[in-house]
C-alpha cells in the first residue's frame, strides 16, 4: 500500500492541473476507503439478513422481504465487486500471486468443465450480450492475465455499439431510477388513499386516542422507501452521468471527455451504496434497532455465559 500511496503522490506533485489532481488524490483515498468498506459493509450487510429475516421489525411480509432481497444484494456486490475487483485494482502490487493464473489453467481448464462452463454462460447470456463479445478486446494486462474490456478499434464510432451501450445504459442504471420513481409514486398514491379511506371508516369515536398504529406503521413505511430510493440514486448518480457523459462524447467529437475522477469517485459511491441501507434502517426503525441491538448481543451473551460455566 505504501508504495501505491507514494507512486500516486509523486504524480499529484509534478501534475499540475486542476483535474489530474482531483484524480490522483481520489486514486490515493482508494486503498484506505475500499478495505474499510469492506469491513464494515461485510458483517453489516449479513447482520442486516438475520434481523429482517426474524419478521420483528415492525414491518409487513412483502416490506421485509423486500429489504432482505436488497440485503442481499448488497452483500453479493460487496463480495464481488468491491472485495474481488476494486480492492485488488487498489492494491495491485499485494496481488502478484494473479501472475501464477495462467499456470492454473493447464491444470483447471479441462475440455469438460469448459463445455459446461462456457454452454451454461452461453445460454443465460447470449440474448443480451452476445455483441459484447465480438466488439470488446483486453483492456490492458495485470500479471499476464486480461483485466477489463475495451472497445476494439473504430468499434466505439459505430451505430451499433453506440445503440447498444445505451440499451446497456438504459437498463442499468437508468430503468431503475425511472421504474423507482414511478413505483414510489403509485405506492404513496395507493398508501394516501388507503389512509383517508380508514380515517373516514374510523371517525371521531369516543373513548379512543388519537394514536392509529396502522397509520404510523404506513407512514413509517413510506419514509423508508423514499430514503432508501433516494441514497439508491444520490450514490449511483454520479455514475450514470459519467457513463451517458463518456458515451455521447464518443460519437461527438465536440463533446469533451469526462474526468477519469468521476469515475473514479462515482466507484467509491457506486460501492458506498451498498453500505449505508443498515444506517437508513436504523435512523427510520425503531424496532429494527432495537432488533440489531439484540442480535449483536446474542453471540456475546453466549461467549459470557460459556465463560461463567467454566470457571464455576
Amino acid at each position: 500500500m505504501e508504495k501505491g500511496v507514494f507512486h500516486w503522490a509523486d504524480y499529484l506533485v509534478y501534475w499540475n492541473s486542476l483535474s489530474d489532481r482531483i484524480y490522483i488524490a481520489i486514486r490515493i483515498m482508494q486503498p484506505v476507503f475500499y478495505p474499510m468498506l469492506a469491513l464494515v459493509a461485510l458483517p453489516v450487510n449479513t447482520l442486516t439478513i438475520v434481523v429482517l429475516s426474524r419478521g420483528k421489525c415492525g414491518l409487513s411480509t412483502g416490506v421485509t422481504r423486500y429489504l432482505m432481497a436488497m440485503a442481499t444484494a448488497d452483500l453479493l456486490v460487496i463480495i464481488v465487486d468491491l472485495i474481488m475487483r476494486q480492492i485488488p485494482i487498489a492494491y495491485y502490487e499485494a496481488f502478484r500471486f494473479l501472475e501464477v493464473v495462467p499456470k492454473l489453467k493447464t491444470n483447471y481448464c479441462t475440455e469438460r468443465t469448459a463445455a459446461v462452463v462456457l454452454g451454461t454462460v452461453t445460454v443465460l447470456s447470449c440474448l443480451k450480450n452476445i455483441f459484447w463479445y465480438f466488439m470488446l478486446s483486453g483492456w490492458y494486462m495485470l500479471y499476464n492475465g486480461p483485466w477489463f474490456c475495451w472497445g476494439r478499434s473504430g468499434v466505439h464510432e459505430s451505430l451499433a455499439w453506440g445503440i447498444g451501450e445505451f440499451l446497456q445504459y438504459l437498463i442499468t442504471p437508468v430503468m431503475p431510477f425511472v421504474l423507482i420513481v414511478v413505483f414510489n409514486t403509485l405506492t404513496i398514491r395507493y398508501v394516501l388513499m388507503a389512509s383517508r379511506a380508514r380515517r373516514r371508516l374510523r371517525g371521531p369515536r369516543s373513548g379512543e386516542s388519537g394514536r392509529d398504529p396502522e397509520m404510523e406503521s404506513r407512514r413509517k413505511s413510506l419514509i423508508l422507501l423514499l430514503v432508501i430510493s433516494g441514497n439508491f440514486i444520490v450514490l449511483w448518480a454520479v455514475y450514470a452521468v459519467y457513463v451517458v457523459w463518456y458515451r455521447l462524447a464518443s460519437l461527438f467529437p465536440s463533446w469533451a471527455n469526462p474526468d477519469n475522477s468521476i469515475s473514479e469517485l462515482g466507484y467509491m459511491l457506486q460501492t458506498l451504496s451498498c453500505c449505508t441501507n443498515t444506517a437508513l434502517y436504523a435512523v427510520t426503525q425503531t424496532k429494527f434497532r432495537q432488533q440489531f441491538k439484540q442480535v449483536v448481543k446474542s453471540p456475546v451473551s453466549l461467549i459470557v455465559k460459556c465463560t461463567q460455566r467454566r470457571v464455576v
